[in-house]
This record gives C-alpha cells, sequence and structure tokens, in this order.
C-alpha cells in the first residue's frame, strides 16, 4: 500500500492531530496515511508524514541509493498501531530526520543501517507519548576512508508503562569519525518505564575514531533504565586464530566484523541477505583501495 497524496488534501482533524503531535504545521510535499500494508518512502527529498491509524500494522521501507539524500519524516501512531521502519542507505552524502510520535499502547520499531560512503548526518527522535506506549530502535553502520558519520538520537518516555530499547553499532575503518549523541528521558509521570541505550563501535584501523554519549535523564525513581557504551580494537587473537586455519587476513577481519553487528542485522526484518550484501560489497571496494599510512 503506498497511499500518498498532498498534504493539502488531508482533512482538518488529520492535520490538527499531526500539528499538535509535532508542534508545527505541516506542510510537506506528500503525506501518508498508513492502514494495514507497505508503504514505500520515494527516493526524492522532501518532508513526508505517516498517519498509522489505531490498531493498524504497517511498515514503512526506505531505501536510498542516490547520489545526495535529504529528508524528514514526521509518523503518528494513533492508539494501537503497530509500525515498523526499515531504511538502507548507500547514497554519497545524507542528512534525514525522522521522528514518531506514539500514543497508548502503540509501537514503532526503526531499523536502520547506514552504509552511505559520504558524510552522513542522522537525526532521530521518538516520543512515547501514550500508557504502554514502545519503541525499539536498532541501528548499524559501516563507514571507511575519511568518512563522517553524525547520529543524534532522542526517546522520550511521557506516558505511563512506556518502553524503550536502543541498540547502535557501527564499523570504522581507515580514518573514519563516528559521533553519537544518545539520550533517553523519562519525564516526571511516566512512572513504570522501562528503558535501555546501548551503542558499540569495532575500530578497524588506528586511525578511526568514535565519540560515544550515551545518556540518561531520570525524573521518575518509579522506572528501569539503564545504558551502555563501547569502542573496541578488533582482537588480534582472533584474526591469528582465523589465520591459522587457512583464511586470509581481509576474510578474518570481514569474519570478525559480520559477526560484531550479527546482533543487529538478524532481527531486521524482510531479507537480511541485502543488508549482508551491502556491507560485503563496501567492504570489498574498501579493502582493494591501497592501504592509508
Amino acid at each position: 500500500m503506498s497511499n500518498f497524496t498532498d498534504i493539502k488534501n488531508i482533512d482538518s482533524g488529520q492535520r490538527n492531530t499531526l500539528k499538535n503531535a509535532f508542534s508545527i504545521e505541516p506542510a510537506g510535499k506528500i503525506l501518508a496515511i498508513a492502514g494495514n500494508g507497505q508503504v514505500q518512502i520515494p527516493e526524492e527529498d522532501g518532508t513526508f508524514y505517516i498517519y498509522a491509524k489505531e490498531n493498524s500494522e504497517s511498515t514503512v521501507v526506505e531505501k536510498s541509493t542516490s547520489i545526495k539524500t535529504n529528508k524528514k519524516i514526521f509518523i503518528y501512531l494513533a492508539k494501537g498501531a503497530k509500525l515498523t521502519y526499515t531504511a538502507l542507505q548507500e547514497v554519497k552524502e545524507s542528512g534525514t530526520e525522522r521522528k514518531a510520535v506514539c500514543e497508548d499502547n502503540s509501537e514503532i520499531k526503526w531499523y536502520i543501517a547506514n552504509i552511505s560512503e559520504g558524510k552522513s548526518d542522522e537525526n532521530r527522535e521518538t516520543k512515547l507519548l501514550g500508557y504502554g506506549s514502545k519503541v525499539n530502535d536498532m541501528e548499524l553502520f559501516f563507514i571507511n576512508d575519511a568518512q563522517e558519520i553524525k547520529n543524534k538520537n532522542r526517546v522520550f518516555h511521557i506516558g505511563k508503562g512506556t518502553y524503550s530499547r536502543v541498540l547502535v553499532k557501527g564499523l570504522l575503518k581507515d580514518t573514519a569519525t563516528a559521533v553519537y549523541d544518545g539520550l533517553v528521558k523519562i519525564e516526571k509521570n511516566a512512572s513504570g518505564s522501562d528503558s535501555f541505550l546501548g551503542q558499540h563501535t569495532l575500530m578497524l584501523n588506528p586511525g578511526a575514531k568514535a565519540d560515544t554519549t550515551p545518556g540518561l535523564e531520570i525524573e521518575n525513581s518509579e522506572v528501569k533504565a539503564g545504558h551502555a557504551a563501547s569502542s573496541t580494537k578488533i582482537n588480534e587473537e582472533e584474526i591469528f586464530y582465523l589465520r591459522a586455519k587457512g583464511i586470509p587476513e581481509a576474510d578474518a577481519k570481514k569474519l570478525i566484523a559480520l559477526g560484531f553487528l550479527y546482533e543487529v542485522i538478524e532481527k531486521m526484518p524482510g531479507d537480511k541477505q541485502e543488508f549482508y550484501n551491502a556491507i560485503e560489497e563496501k567492504w570489498a571496494v574498501s579493502y582493494s583501495k591501497p592501504k592509508l599510512k
């Protein structure tokens, strides 16, 4: 299902709902009303609104392969709505803003794979407004050369009994740089909330850099909350072991790297091989280049 229309064609009730949810006057190129089925985000740049109706179950697919992409995506989930959002980015340069607001007992699942080749600036925000609303947010990235990625991710627990799980895993090669700014905020009325934020990077070269800042702000004592972050180097003992089994060093590194990302990839919906193929294709190109000093 892909029922996109100009935003001026929606009724006043839907317009007011979106205005109140995102604190802006809706003014995008296109708006999608998501019932039961699938919505495909167009390749073109622009602002897209998605309205998931009560008790609907929808899937949103975003695949970017153009040279440069710049999108703003706003998602509203009415009571009981379930929405899965999958994005695969294979572009030269990207700047993407994705926001979601979840009403009572609704749930959004973010699955983001960033295999872009140039600078990437990602901004994601989820507001758990209603009672029992949930977000599962999983992301992987692979950057190399002098590539830079900036990732800002916010989850706000506003309603009671809300739930969030955020996990980001990334590979860094050559002199690539990753900056991750993650925050989970549990507001004072969000008693009974449960959250965890994890961000982990694997360095494939000494010149790669990662700056991770996972944060928690808790205004209610009757909650569960935790966070974890790590930036680790590839294990030379593991490489030695695999080479002793007759596996070339480059292939050994690839096996270790894919194993590191496995937890995220295997939870991706749909064809998981598509994500493996994107990573392996970039890996092959990367390791065919001369080594940086």
